[in-house]
């Protein structure tokens, strides 16, 4: 492959990378997977665009073409990194990045020194050239590759593994896990061994498909995990209106009901926070007090509620979506108890007439009783006092 052809398909890869990262953009998401996710696209494209520019340069302004892998490198040596973190937190969504993980980038720092300074000891390149089968490799450059792809190994068997836990079978997502990972190394291999003739411009190509490849085996194979689980959720559950939140509060699916009951649009729920839509007399600080409170016990949680806009009764129920004991997001029923409410005054206003009736009942027995006394006995005169102190307690 020439300098140009290389350059074209290099052009490409980063143009896709580049509209892949406006879409994580656009979810306007602050979910760890995405923000790790742009990242690794930053990451590459920096790496991409550095070798398209070693393609188009080094020779017209004759220019040391090693000068323009300083820059790539920045890309090159945290990618693996970052891919394992992407790994974790897809299949641990509570997994969180502690101090002792920033070991990870002691190899990587290490590296782009070595490199920098390539000219003084040659561990990094004894020989540097564009073509794989001329490139001399120092030392350290070994060090530094077995760091690279023992990385990759693990983040694609925690990958892999994931895929399989939830689909107990070789899946699509699982193939494209295998192919991630099985394209770059055999490349990777086959020109360092000399076996097929490559330039280095082989290896940013084959880690962008790489890229590409994760990036559709998660989002697209994977995306609608949380859903997938409300929907097992709701066919076993009797109830009217729902919303199912990820694990970052924000909105993922709704039901009809829900739609029709609380008057809303469809488009101004899916992604949006809870937060942010209006739910009556329900303050912000009491949703995110409740909500904090299902992610933290993993317990179901009950409220009744009295919604004035549209003359409803709601028992509203947060559960939490686990996936394999961990949290994933919360599932909001909404339980019109409306019915229910009135049949409970209607039977109040029932019981405080019959107390009402037998009391009046009582009034009428006791007058006709004390009517048949004389009217200036001492007995009739005691009742016309009462009576008259009841009248007035009346007025």
């Amino acid at each position: 492959m020439t300098n140009l052809s290389s350059a074209i398909v290099l052009i490409i890869s980063t143009i896709f990378l580049i509209i892949m990262q406006s879409y994580l953009k656009k979810s306007k998401s602050n979910k760890k997977i995405v923000k790790l996710f742009s990242i690794v696209f930053s990451l590459m494209i920096i790496w991409d665009t550095s070798i398209v520019l070693q393609c188009l340069l080094s020779q017209k302004l004759n220019i040391n073409p090693i000068y323009f892998d300083y820059f790539a490198y920045i890309g090159i040596v945290f990618l693996p990194v970052f891919l394992y973190f992407t790994s974790q937190v897809f299949s641990k969504p509570n997994f969180k990045i502690k101090t002792y993980h920033m070991l990870l980038f002691f190899i990587p720092i290490l590296s782009l020194l070595i490199l920098w300074t390539n000219n003084f000891h040659n561990l990094f390149y004894k020989n540097y050239s564009l073509s794989l089968n001329e490139t001399v490799f120092g030392p350290f450059f070994y060090i530094y590759t077995i760091h690279t792809y023992l990385l990759l190994l693990i983040s694609i068997v925690i990958l892999l593994k994931y895929s399989l836990k939830q689909s107990k079978k070789i899946s699509a997502q699982s193939l494209l896990f295998l192919l991630s990972i099985t394209i770059p190394v055999l490349i990777n291999v086959a020109g360092i061994l000399n076996l097929v003739k490559l330039t280095i411009y082989a290896t940013p190509i084959s880690f962008t498909l790489t890229i590409i490849l994760l990036f559709i085996a998660i989002f697209k194979f994977d995306f609608m995990n949380v859903n997938t689980i409300a929907l097992q959720v709701i066919v076993n559950t009797l109830s009217d209106s729902y919303l199912v939140l990820n694990d970052e509060n924000m909105i993922v699916s709704c039901n009809k009901s829900f739609l029709e009951t609380f008057k809303y649009k469809k488009e101004t729920l899916i992604n949006k926070s809870i937060f942010n839509i209006n739910l009556n007399n329900i303050s912000k600080d009491d949703l995110k007090l409740l909500l904090d409170l299902v992610k933290t016990n993993n317990s179901k949680t009950i409220i009744d509620k009295y919604f004035d806009k549209i003359d409803k009764y709601f028992s509203i129920e947060l559960s939490p979506m686990l996936k394999d004991n961990l949290y994933v997001g919360t599932l909001i029923f909404f339980k019109d108890v409306t019915q229910k409410e009135h049949d409970k005054l209607q039977i109040k206003a029932n019981q405080e007439l019959l107390i009402e009736q037998e009391r009046l009942a009582s009034l009428r027995s006791n007058d006709w009783w004390y009517c048949t006394q004389p009217k200036n006995s001492y007995i009739f005169n005691i009742w016309w006092i009462r009576r008259i102190v009841r009248f007035n307690k009346r007025i």
